[in-house]
């Protein structure tokens, strides 16, 4: 058989298995191999490799692993029945003596070697980086799925590829038992494709449902909305896929001093007095220009009167917080007890989304979504200054929010003809507010103030918009478009460009434009 017959004969049963395991991960949560990878991915590449991905593909860059990942599990299963369908699975099959039939010990080796495979792959970062890979990640379900998509492509690869004839068996069975059995396997051949295609399709969907969930929340070329719809929402965890959890059986506990402590149920949760904010989330990673920033309205309840309950309240430096998926971070205790810190259960008017941290999490005005954790399960205070996930690799502890400018319209790049062209874009500064935005048309050189959209609340962003008369005159050029803006208290951002690892990005939001018929340079 010709290596492109082999492949097309191999194809099928890969794409089988590897939908299967991807059933059971939109189904139950169950993690699969590209989900080690991605969750790994910050020790295996090293944590600065990680960091300059993250800051250049944002939200794109885990997809992307993913993918790549599923890819080359489709290939591995390729491969192995690629070279399983000769000399090995009959040596095998001769050595058993044909105890239990050789159809089913062709199944039985082709399910073996690739379970075998995956579970190696699926339980090694665990073995190389103890207590990093964290124990949510429901191993023993894991390997039941690795064996099940393995058993799914051993038996779609052996009802396609059937057993490895010797020449004694070719003998044996004779020229028409031959063509029967050929004409059967291209029936079989036939039928397997058409559910191998169909396993793709379910595969590629569940890619494209990730790249779809991770576009950026940036609208370059379009005006931003001053609230940030829940599916544009930017989405960063440490972890590729959220944790599930079950609202009747999670409980939030808050561990105080001397032993006293408060277990929250869900409902309890609800049924305490709660108050609807807007408030703009920004990632610690987010560069300039960038879209790991949006606006949302959130309601929950301030966290202050709950740690009040715990009185007298203990000899604290810090107030950790615990999460489902393993995260972890702290807040100085005295910015634990601010009066707009606050644990949000529902967001734009909705049930906070598992993405978004379901069944509650925190939400800390003036500090970088790193300090606002997800999936919150307990509430602790320790005498030592803590040092969450992200601080002990390299990141931050205080993750104070810089001053930060963005130009959304027009996108870098345009053509711009003359007349009035609206200038748009967003600033934001965490609780510290906005009092200014300028803009310059000229590279810096000339500064003019922009129109400012008030607020929908103290720690929200705000919108901005210049109108820009373009002159024939200017024409051709091309124009950088540069946009700076100051906190509520006149401090202007610095123009110094930084990377976001370790203390989040600064500098001046830049775009350039093309002002006539001349191409950019």
């Amino acid at each position: 058989m010709s290596a492109r017959g082999s492949l097309c004969r191999s194809l099928p049963g890969a794409f089988a298995a590897v939908a299967v395991s991807l059933v059971f991960r939109r189904a139950y949560g169950t993690p699969v191999l590209a989900d080690v990878a991605v969750d790994s991915a910050p020790f295996s590449l090293g944590f600065g490799a990680f960091a300059f991905l993250l800051t250049r593909l944002e939200g794109y860059a885990k997809p992307l692993v993913f993918a790549g990942v599923v890819v080359a599990q489709i290939a591995l299963y390729a491969v192995i029945s690629m070279l399983m369908d000769g000399d090995v699975l009959r040596r095998w099959i001769r050595r058993s003596g044909g105890r239990l039939g050789e159809a089913l010990q062709a199944f039985l080796l082709r399910a073996a070697l690739p379970s075998f495979l995956l579970i190696v792959l699926g339980l090694l970062p665990g073995a190389l980086y103890p207590g990093r890979i964290t124990a949510e990640k429901q191993w023993q379900g894991y390997a039941l799925v690795s064996l099940l998509a393995s058993l799914t492509f051993a038996a779609v690869t052996t009802a396609v590829r059937g057993v490895p004839a010797g020449p004694a068996r070719v003998l044996r069975d004779g020229p028409a038992a031959q063509a029967g059995a050929t004409r059967r396997q291209f029936v079989t051949t036939s039928v397997a494709w058409v559910l191998g295609v169909l396993a793709l399709g379910f595969t590629g969907k569940q890619v494209l449902d990730l790249f779809v969930r991770a576009t950026r929340a940036t609208r370059a070329g379009r005006p931003t909305p001053a609230v940030t719809p829940t599916a544009q929402f930017y989405v960063v965890s440490k972890d590729f896929s959220p944790p599930r959890v079950d609202p009747d059986t999670w409980r939030l506990r808050v561990d105080g001093s001397s032993g006293r402590t408060l277990v929250l149920t869900y409902d309890d949760i609800l049924a305490r007095p709660s108050k609807t904010v807007f408030l703009t989330l920004e990632c610690i990673s987010n560069r300039l220009q960038g879209g790991l920033i949006s606006n949302a309205a959130w309601t929950g309840l301030p966290l202050a009167p709950l740690l009040g309950e715990l009185q007298p309240l203990p000899p604290a430096r810090s107030v950790v917080f615990r999460s489902q998926d393993g995260y972890s971070d702290s807040l100085p205790l005295e910015v634990a007890l601010r009066d707009d810190v606050m644990l949000a259960y529902r967001m734009n008017g909705e049930t906070l989304p598992v993405e978004h941290g379901f069944p509650l999490r925190l939400l800390v005005p003036g500090r970088y979504g790193m300090k606002n954790p997800k999936w919150i399960t307990q509430i602790l205070f320790t005498e030592k200054e803590y040092f969450g996930y992200w601080e002990q690799r390299g990141w931050s502890q205080e993750a104070h929010v810089h001053t930060f400018c963005r130009i959304d319209v027009p996108a870098d790049g345009v053509e711009l003809g003359e007349g009035t062209v609206r200038v748009q874009g967003v600033a934001f500064a965490g609780d510290r507010g906005i009092s200014r935005v300028e803009l310059s048309t000229d590279g810096g050189q000339t500064w003019r103030e922009a129109r400012l959209v008030p607020p929908l609340g103290p720690a929200a962003w705000v919108l901005w918009s210049y109108e820009w008369d373009v002159r024939a005159s200017q024409a051709p050029q091309v124009l950088e478009i540069v946009a700076r803006a100051a906190d509520g208290g006149g401090r202007a951002q610095t123009a110094t460009e930084s990377e976001p690892l370790p203390n989040g990005a600064t500098g001046y939001a830049r775009v350039r434009v093309r002002v006539g018929p001349a191409g950019l340079t």
